[in-house]
This record gives C-alpha cells, structure tokens and sequence, in this order.
C-alpha cells in the first residue's frame, strides 16, 4: 500500500497540471459550498436573533383563544402563581403582560396602539425595546401615570419626554377605558420597527385602565437555548392544562418554520449541485488521465506488476486528491466563515435600509456569517468521499485491461 501511494503521488506531481485543476475543483468546490453553508446559516441565526428580541419570547402562554380572538375578557388569572409551577431551564427569563387594543390621541392626532401592561425589569429580559430609550427616561416599575411609546409613534402623534396623551382601551368588562398619561421615553433600537405600534405601561397602570387585578394576558418565555422551545412545549401543556395555551415561535410566527424549512431545500439543492459538479469534473479528468496512460499501466502489468496493485495507484491518486483538496477548501471555508462572522460578508443596507421587515420577521441587510465546524467538516467527510467513490470507475476501468491489448494502444 505504501508503495502505491508513493507511485500515485508521483504520478501526480508529474501530470501537475491535471492534479492542480483536481484540487481545485474539489478544495473549490467544498470552499463554496461551507461558505454558502456559513451565509445562510448567518442569516438564519441574524433573524432568530432578531425575533427572541422583539419581545415575541422562545414560549407564550396565554388564555385558550385569546390568541385567535384578542378577547381581552380572556385572562390568566394569579399569572405568579402559574410561573411557579412552571418547570423552565435555568436562566429563562419570562415576563408577564397585559394586552389590549387602544387609541392613542394627542393634540397633533391619532393612532391605534397595543397597549401593554407590564414590570419594566422583567420585560427587559424578554423585548430589546423597552432597553434602548433613546428620548427621556425608562419607565419606572412604580409609575402609574407613565407611557413608553416607539419612535414611529412619537413622530406621527409627534410626541416628546413630559407631552401629555390621552389612552383610549376597550375593557375585559366591554367598557371602555380611558386615562391621561404622560409620556416619559421613546424606545427606538434595531428591532424597534417590529414594536413601533407599541406603547408600554406599568402593570399597576394596566390594571387601572382595564379594570382587573392580579391577571395577566400573556407570559412570554425566553429560553436560554431557543432550540428547546419545541420540545420543551408539551412537558409546559401537561402542566398547565387545557385552560392555558403554549404556543411555540413557529405558531406565533408560522413564516419563520417556513423560511426555516425552505431555507433547508435551498440548501441542500445548492450543494448537490456543487457536489454533482466536482465529482464530475474530477471524473473526467482522472477517467481521461487512464486512458492517456494505458500502454504504462500495459507495460507496468507485463512486467509483473499486479492488476491490483496498478489498481491501488489509482485509488490512491483520488486519496492524494480528495485529501489534498478536502484541507485546502475546509481551511478556506472556515477562514471566510470567521471573517464573515466577526465583520460580515455582504452589506446591502445602503440600498434597503438596516433592517428588512417581512411579516414579523426582521432580516439584517448587513449578511454575516455563522462559523460551525461540524457543519464544516461535514461538507469536508462529504466531498471527500464523492472524490474517492468518483476514482473507482476509472480504477475498476484499469482492473480490467489486458496488458497485451493496453501496451497496443497509443
């Protein structure tokens, strides 16, 4: 075997310029599909980031129907209580809320609102929002006369830190609720766009206006490992029963499961295509390779060397091959993945702004990568055993030469 691969390797450094375009369509083709991999691994990463900041939560639980209908008669009563007997992973952080529809007017107009009542620390550890006050001042967990309104609010109703509003809700009762509040901040932030029809208030505030106590429409859960959320979605139904709905990310959001699953098609469809590519590449050059050096492998036979070892040559000229390409690309990808994810690869926000938005979802224009080695080395175990399996058609070709009738051809 030894001294197989030592002929195969000189047989490549002899034929250099066959064996550079080998590597290269096989370390070319691996560098582009963990590059591609990394890319959209990126962006996949980028948007889930996005929504666990929003506010949406990993896991919400809400009253049964509340959900479909937005019934605000539909409450989670003692919602303390219900967290308790929750069993969340160390480190989730969760909030609870309450939510209603609701006018917001000044003295330069109107907008409808959702109004959500809630303790601003907790809400802190589930809505990058609230954090990123950009005008005047948090709100404050004792402030029971206080909103926190989105920049987008603030510049139609035209609106600043002290301005005076008038809250207009619909009550669970059916009455309407209405108070004067007075603005303390406008929140903005990267994922403030997906929040700029929210307005925050205290919880003591909400109970106020819609006329409730102890309750709550929803309690959001953000997981430390987002993955979890689905498997962890029914141990959460068991306990809570049928009066509570869990509802997962990808039913709060049903285009995010979509774009996951179709971002897997893409994928998957984009690399066969690279593969298919290189392994037919690599077996045309390695198949023309054995029939421009049939009288050798002729005369090699004539004087004694086995068929099977003529054979092994061949296989080990792929292995030189499909190794040599296999590091260089695996190298490659993983270096571009690294600087893609520290600095990003391609920056579209010029044209279409920071964020794009698209039903819920926000997609960073600036496009950074996501550094997986397994992910990698997956690629690289994949490619590097099509180039083997592509150097067995031309090995079994040289299998059944007959050294008479090899040495005769030219």
């Amino acid at each position: 075997m030894i001294a197989a691969a030592r002929l195969a390797w000189r047989s490549l450094r002899r034929h250099s310029r066959r064996t550079v375009f080998c590597v290269l369509a096989t370390g070319g083709g691996l560098f582009f599909a963990i590059a591609y991999l990394g890319l959209s691994d990126g962006m996949i990463k980028d948007a889930s980031e996005r929504v666990d900041r929003t506010g949406l939560g990993h896991l919400q639980l809400c009253a049964a129907g509340f959900r479909d209908e937005q019934d605000p008669a539909r409450l989670l009563r003692a919602p303390a209580a219900l967290v308790s007997r929750l069993a969340l992973p160390p480190g989730a952080t969760l909030s609870a809320r309450l939510v209603s529809a609701g006018l917001l007017t000044s003295a330069w107009g109107s907008r409808g609102v959702e109004v959500l009542g809630v303790d601003p620390v907790a809400e802190a550890g589930v809505s990058e929002a609230i954090r990123f006050v950009v005008h005047g001042e948090p709100l404050r967990a004792d402030d029971a006369h206080g909103v926190l309104v989105g920049a987008k609010i603030a510049e139609r109703l035209q609106l600043k830190p002290g301005s005076s509003v008038r809250l207009t809700v619909q009550r669970p009762d059916g009455e309407l609720g209405a108070e004067r509040l007075r603005v303390r901040g406008v929140f903005g932030g990267p994922t403030a766009s997906l929040a700029g029809n929210v307005a925050y208030v205290t919880t003591a505030a909400a109970e106020r206006i819609l006329g409730v106590r102890d309750a709550a429409h929803q309690i959001v859960v953000v997981l430390p490992e987002g993955r979890t959320a689905d498997a962890l979605a029914p141990s959460l139904r068991d306990t809570v029963g049928s009066g509570v709905e869990v509802l997962t990310l990808g039913e709060l959001v049903p285009l995010w499961k979509n774009v996951e699953r179709l971002m897997d098609v893409v994928i998957l469809a984009i690399i066969l295509v690279i593969f298919l590519m290189v392994g037919l590449g690599i077996l045309n050059v390695m198949l023309m390779s054995v029939l421009e050096r049939t009288r050798e492998f002729g005369v090699m036979m004539a004087l004694g060397t086995r068929p099977r070892h003529v054979v092994a040559q061949v296989l080990w000229e792929g292995v030189w091959i499909a190794t040599i390409g296999v590091v260089a690309g695996t190298l490659a990808g993983l270096a571009l993945n690294a600087y893609g994810e520290a600095y990003g690869l391609l920056d579209y926000s010029a044209d279409f702004g920071e964020v794009y938005e698209m039903s819920g979802m926000a997609i960073s224009m600036k496009l950074r990568s996501a550094l997986s080695v397994p992910r990698a080395l997956g690629a690289a175990a994949l490619v590097w055993t099509l180039t083997f399996l592509v150097g067995l058609y031309p090995a079994w070709r040289v299998a059944r030469m007959r050294p008479v009738e090899a040495m005769g051809k030219r």
